[in-house]
């Protein structure tokens, strides 16, 4: 098996990461977090607190093994209403800390590898990295700021307000204004109704994205829903076709 990738869905201070981050971390040739590290659920038990301790716990283990190189965090929701404002204003989450907003800020905004979107090739396909996934809706409304689709061009929406904005759009499905949500908050649903053909995505074949809680992965076609609190490993069999395996 030609294990390639390490994807690890949304954390929300939960510890599933770690038994796959020391089963696999010197084996693939790179390691995916898919963002959502704090805000943990009440119903599961994890304080806020415990959110934190695991943060630590993910950065040391990066930097006990030399990782920096080797890994993308995404930038989830639950993460961009402590590093912007303008995003805390117009697309805030629910469940963010009031005693340690600042220490969270200051934990995320120092993180080196924060960041939008990230892209690969396997075999090929090429897929792209975010939250939440990119709906054509979404893209067709900012394609202007945003440009060609890409993950440069996604990452380099932090850097101004306008950006900010953009990423902090709500979806209908989820109680917003719009008809499809950011990459930061598109529901798996949008994706099923407003699915959009390969041409459209600038070139990506496929997306993978968590977000959206289930008990299991969604796949379809053209793209992964991942967030099931569980680890993946993506890997290309002889043929160079994509496999996704649930760890």
């Amino acid at each position: 098996m030609n294990i390639k990738y390490l994807i690890i869905p949304d954390i929300h201070g939960r510890t599933f990461w770690r038994k796959p981050m020391e089963k696999f971390y010197d084996k693939v040739e790179h390691i995916i977090f898919l963002g959502d590290y704090f805000d943990p659920y009440p119903s599961e038990k994890i304080t806020e607190s415990d959110a934190i301790d695991n943060w630590h716990n993910i950065m040391s283990f990066i930097a006990d093994n030399e990782l920096w190189g080797r890994t993308t965090m995404l930038i989830g929701n639950h993460d961009a209403h402590y590093v912007s404002s303008i995003f805390a204003k117009f697309g805030g989450s629910s469940r963010k800390s009031k005693e340690y907003v600042d220490v969270i800020k200051i934990l995320l905004t120092e993180c080196p590898i924060l960041q939008i979107s990230y892209k690969v090739r396997v075999g090929n396909k090429k897929i792209l990295f975010t939250h939440a996934g990119v709906t054509e809706d979404w893209y067709t409304r900012h394609k202007e700021l945003i440009g060609v689709l890409c993950a440069s061009n996604l990452n380099q929406l932090t850097e101004s307000e306008e950006g900010w904005r953009a990423l902090a759009e709500i979806g209908l499905s989820r109680m917003g204004d719009n008809l499809t949500g950011s990459p930061l908050w598109s529901d798996a649903g949008e994706h099923v109704i407003f699915s959009w053909a390969t041409e459209s995505q600038g070139g990506y074949d496929f997306q993978m994205f968590g977000h959206t809680l289930f008990d299991h992965p969604i796949i379809e076609k053209s793209f992964a829903m991942l967030d099931c609190k569980q680890c993946f490993v993506m890997t290309t069999d002889e043929a160079k076709l994509l496999a996704i395996k649930n760890l």
